[in-house]
């Protein structure tokens, strides 16, 4: 569970975390996580934290924290649920808030994106060493919870 979650942070800062420790609620007739909370370390001092859960109301948002404020990412991973099936981020800062909507719909852009790599014979703009790397940032997750302690990343 919280793989969106870990892509959305390492995607936003564009850069791999040196740590990871998460905790989880592991169900315990199917022995899968249903809860996770976590920390990601990176290398430039900045700390992520992270939760996910089937256990609490369904939530599709993030949050950026900055020394000057906040972007607030609503529904974030499932737009398309909204009744205009947009988007919204919210800009807080000293100016005040502004809100700003995303149109589109991202599963049929990412899969549109992809065809036309693909027909264009061209690279897609997320590549397999993002794939690749967002694996071993899972992976790390999981070993972190499976040995209830902070994992370091190479």
């Amino acid at each position: 569970m919280g793989s969106y979650t870990l892509h959305s942070i390492c995607n936003l800062l564009n850069e791999q975390p040196t740590a990871v420790y998460a905790n989880a609620r592991i169900h315990p007739k199917y022995s899968v996580d249903t809860t996770v909370a976590g920390i990601l370390s990176f290398g430039n001092g900045v700390q992520a934290s992270f939760d996910c859960s089937f256990d609490v109301t369904d939530r599709q948002a993030y949050q950026i924290v900055g020394s000057e404020g906040t972007i607030d990412v609503l529904s974030a991973y499932r737009p398309d649920i909204n009744e205009n099936g947009e988007g919204q981020i919210i800009i807080t800062n000293a100016t005040g808030k502004e809100t700003v909507g995303v149109a589109g719909d991202q599963y049929k852009l990412q899969v549109e994106h992809f065809a036309n790599a693909i027909i264009e014979d061209k690279e897609p703009s997320y590549s397999n060493e993002k794939m690749l790397q967002n694996m071993k940032v899972l992976d790390a997750a999981y070993q972190s919870i499976k040995e209830g302690k902070c994992v370091e990343l190479s």
